[in-house]
């Protein structure tokens, strides 16, 4: 019995490569970045940022959609003194609807703007130019003092794979918060250097006591450290108008490693224990499935897929142990064992969100818990649905599935969206 529920299990994810669920990502409005640079004797500060289109208003523009926003900085000193401020304006065109309400497609940017050494304030400001709104984000704070920014300079999170800008390849600026995203993604940091006469360091990723990673970095590139849009990306790279030059020490290799979580980066000089510099690092799981963010829950939900006895067994470990042992449990089953990101964990949840909204009935009942919903969480979307009404007036849904071939047969026969299964 637990064999053939495993390989239930195990079928999620081959359907997942050809009929993904929707993903369901945290409501964030922005995510944003401040990364400060020397550049002589001032301090060149970057603000890179990414907004989901679902936040914007969308007008009809032919066969299209567009929507347009300026995004604003109001930058003020520790005294509240003005000090400078920038627009950026910013157009979104899209071909269809869905885009319009996608909340997995961003409108990026970054602003560059100088400042003396100091401490200050950032408030960003972003106009929905189609509905004339104004929402005001919470202040940043901006430390560019020599003492913060002397030595190595805080790490850059970036995408492992180089995006291509008129001819030569660049590191990709993840952009989100300056965390590492949990996922099947290779991310990769960069750790600017001001010492060019290095040859390599070593990185060392801790939580509490424990030793997560530790490596020699020798890879790395000599530039004018800068960060710049070129299409839709953001990416790193050499600005012969900055200042001075930074040794660049990209770290990669680890990302896909780390659970998400809070860590401390220690940069070591190579072949001593003596620490040059440190800094926080966290790994945040942006796209997190609803249904998995309760441990109890979640492992209540493998109730549709798994032995009762197994469900029961893992509820018994206790509260604090949860969300231990439902990865545990997932751990066993996961295709890509070498990395902490199970994709497999992923598609399951993201189908239980999907069945909760998409089958919830009049009546209250959760759509997960419907005959469809338990049909979309083993099995994931069909190939083809058929609706016909039988000869009783009542609603059939016809569920046909390919490969395998398979067909579900569903009734509606209370007026209140609840489907009964009543053939397979």
């Amino acid at each position: 019995m637990k064999n053939s529920l495993n390989r239930i299990l195990l079928f999620l994810i081959i359907l997942a490569l050809s009929q993904p669920a929707t993903a369901q990502r945290m409501g964030s409005f922005l995510y944003s970045e401040i990364h400060s640079v020397p550049d002589d004797s001032l301090i060149a500060v970057f603000y890179s940022f990414r907004i989901p289109y679902n936040r914007f208003v969308f007008l009809k523009e032919g066969t299209g959609y567009s929507a347009k926003f300026r995004m604003t900085l109001e930058i003020t000193d520790s005294l509240n003194n003005h000090v400078t401020r920038q627009t950026e304006d910013k157009l979104i065109d899209v071909d269809n609807f869905d885009e319009t309400i996608s909340k997995d497609m961003y409108s990026e940017g970054t602003i560059r703007f100088t400042v003396k050494p100091g401490v200050y304030h950032l408030l960003p400001i972003v106009t929905e130019l189609n509905s004339n709104k104004d929402l005001r984000l919470p202040s940043r704070e901006i430390i560019a003092t020599k003492k913060e920014l002397t030595g190595m300079l805080h790490p850059v999170v970036v995408e492992g794979e180089k995006a291509e800008c008129k001819g030569k390849e660049f590191y990709r600026l993840a952009n989100f918060d300056n965390y590492i995203p949990f996922s099947e993604k290779n991310y990769s940091l960069i750790i600017p250097s001001q010492d060019t006469s290095l040859k390599s360091l070593t990185v060392v990723i801790s939580k509490g006591k424990d030793t997560l990673f530790s490596k020699a970095v020798d890879d790395y590139f000599d530039s004018r450290l800068s960060i710049s849009e070129c299409g839709d990306d953001i990416i790193i790279n050499d600005d012969s108008s900055a200042g001075s030059i930074c040794r660049n020490f990209v770290l990669s290799g680890f990302s896909q490693r780390l659970p998400e979580g809070d860590y401390v980066l220690y940069i070591l000089k190579t072949g001593s224990s003596k620490e040059v510099k440190h800094f926080p690092l966290a790994v945040e799981w942006f796209n997190k499935p609803f249904s998995l963010r309760n441990p109890t829950e979640a492992i209540s939900f493998l109730r549709d897929v798994e032995n009762a006895d197994i469900v029961d067994s893992l509820l018994k470990a206790g509260t604090k142990m949860y969300e231990e042992e439902l990865f545990d449990y997932w751990k066993k089953i996961d295709p890509t064992p070498e990395t902490a990101y199970n994709p497999l964990m992923n598609e399951f949840y993201l189908r239980i969100d999907y069945a909760e909204k998409e089958f919830s009935t009049l009546s209250k009942k959760n759509g997960a818990s419907t005959d469809r919903g338990k049909i979309f969480i083993k099995f994931g979307k069909p190939q083809k649905i058929e609706r016909s009404s039988n000869q009783y007036g009542k609603m059939v849904e016809k569920w046909i599935y390919e490969k395998p071939h398979r067909v579900f047969e569903f009734v509606e026969k209370d007026g209140t969206g609840n489907y009964t299964l009543i053939k397979s």
